[in-house]
């Protein structure tokens, strides 16, 4: 039997081609974009800090302690209610370098005399249920405000030292991007 190099070799590609186009799944993305704006009239641009009390590291000894807890808001104007169906508003905080995927807080990102296993935790303006950063837009648990009849809202959150050990002294630093979500 005779097998020529051009049968081979068609032989050999058909193989590793449907190889290497075998897949595990498939991965829907589904979302919507809706005319609804709101200008945002915290800060400049939007950007603003939030600074936290200084605590005594004896406060973070343990993991899971927390303390400082601050108070913060993110101010809406101009937004147009129920515009394609949208009647509340929240924050949604984008996944970024500064994500603890694990704890769902922010890394502490200071450059300079970093305190060591401090974290920044976030939490909905009732001041106990945390913000689960680095989950999808449904599983962060970040709780919506009405748009006022007269175009405004107000986000109300809160921000916190988490200690994800015992807690050394130095700075806490750590920043992260938010979207303006509709529903």
């Amino acid at each position: 039997m005779k097998i020529n190099s051009k049968s081979l070799v068609s032989i050999f590609f058909g193989i590793f081609c449907s190889s290497a186009m075998a897949y595990d799944g498939v991965i829907t993305f589904t979302g919507k974009v809706v005319s609804q704006t709101c200008n945002v009239t915290t800060g400049s641009n939007g950007n603003f800090t939030v600074t936290l009390p200084t605590v005594s590291k004896a406060a973070l000894a343990n993991q899971g302690a927390t303390a400082g807890l601050t108070p913060f808001s993110i101010d809406l104007a101009d937004c147009t209610p129920d515009t394609d169906g949208a009647t509340q508003v929240k924050a949604y905080f984008e996944p970024g370098a500064s994500t603890d995927f694990t704890t769902n807080n922010l890394k502490n990102m200071a450059q300079n005399n970093p305190a060591g296993d401090v974290q920044i935790q976030l939490l909905n303006s009732d001041g106990a249920s945390s913000i689960l950063l680095g989950k999808d837009f449904a599983g962060q648990d970040v709780h919506a405000e009405a748009i006022g009849a007269d175009g405004h809202a107000t986000l109300r959150y809160m921000a916190q030292y988490y200690a994800t050990g015992t807690a050394t002294a130095g700075d806490v630093t750590t920043t992260v991007n938010y979207t303006i979500a509709y529903e």
